[in-house]
């Protein structure tokens, strides 16, 4: 007898490997599997240059400034708390100085353009349909930067805003890099601030227009995060105390299915052995300079070159 629905994912037709460059953007969410790799010795990642971008027009936002080297302009910065900040972006960035706040964003930009144009693929995850939009001019805003509310309406975008500004970012995509695979993915964590009702309308628009816009681009592509915790897993026990994030075994049970979609077993089995490797360098001997912990050493020594002769990680 089954007392579960398990989501079964086919591996893609294409696979990824420790040489593939993948570009992670978005909500919280879209740093988790980041971490994964990251952890496993894969280095050629970007994982939320911006910091943590929740709905659809930032996201897209922030990425067009990277594909067209928009600079950002010092007057676009504003002062809050001793620190400059920037509507476009996540509470992460932020510096004292505005000058050190400018070139460093613009650098940034610099370096993800770079790296955008040679990426095999990029992951956006999308949190929210809900935005934050200033009442003076109707931007959308990527972070409110706890200024007071009355500066910002809050409003749902409609589903065919979302499928516009996420099929102009596509076209974008796909011109500066032409094999570019974009795979979207929907965030497992609950919105709930917006309400229980609002965050099942939030995300049943993201869906409605992704799935639009997979069914008629080639190299379009969707990874069922959302699905695995909400319909495979669905237990309040896969989620932290706060019953808003996934806990460590419901992402280690993505990051399985993950795994499993994008990587082949050969793949799998140089993940095991980077995590050996690591796990093994964490390995603490009472005596230094002995016999026992410099012949540990040159063992482990030995296993990273043999392996580096054969994958290019970093530990």
């Amino acid at each position: 007898m089954k007392f579960r629905t398990e989501l079964s994912i086919p591996k893609e037709s294409f696979e990824f490997n420790y040489s593939s460059k993948l570009f992670f953007i978005g909500s919280c969410f879209s740093i988790t599997m980041y971490d994964e790799l990251r952890k496993r010795g894969f280095k050629y990642l970007s994982g939320n240059p911006f910091g943590v971008l929740f709905n659809p027009i930032s996201i897209a936002n922030a990425l067009d400034n990277v594909i067209h080297l928009e600079k950002i302009k010092k007057e676009s910065f504003f002062e809050n708390q001793g620190v400059f900040r920037h509507w476009d972006y996540g509470s992460q960035i932020f510096e004292k100085d505005l000058e050190t706040t400018v070139n460093q964003l613009n650098k940034q930009i610099e370096v993800q353009h770079d790296f955008l144009i040679k990426t095999d693929a990029i992951f956006i995850t999308l949190g929210t349909a809900w935005v934050y939009e200033l009442v003076d001019n109707k931007k959308v805003v990527a972070n409110c930067h706890k200024m007071k509310a009355s500066l910002f309406k809050k409003r749902l975008l409609n589903i065919t805003e979302i499928y516009e500004g996420l099929l102009m970012l596509i076209n974008n995509l796909q011109k500066i890099n032409p094999q570019i695979k974009i795979i979207f993915t929907i965030s497992p964590v609950r919105h709930i601030k917006d309400g229980i009702i609002e965050n099942q309308r939030s995300k049943s628009f993201l869906f409605a227009a992704i799935h639009e816009i997979i069914e008629s681009r080639e190299n379009v592509l969707y990874f069922p995060s959302y699905e695995l915790m909400m319909d495979d897993l669905r237990d309040y026990r896969y989620y932290k105390k706060d019953m808003l994030h996934p806990n460590e075994q419901a992402i280690e049970y993505i990051w399985e299915k993950f795994k499993n979609r994008y990587f082949s077993e050969s793949v799998h089995e140089e993940m095991k052995q980077v995590e050996k490797i690591k796990k093994a360098l964490n390995h603490r001997f009472i005596g230094v300079d002995s016999v026992e912990n410099q012949l540990f050493n040159k063992k482990i020594k030995n296993q990273i070159e043999k392996l580096k002769r054969s994958i290019d990680f970093e530990l």
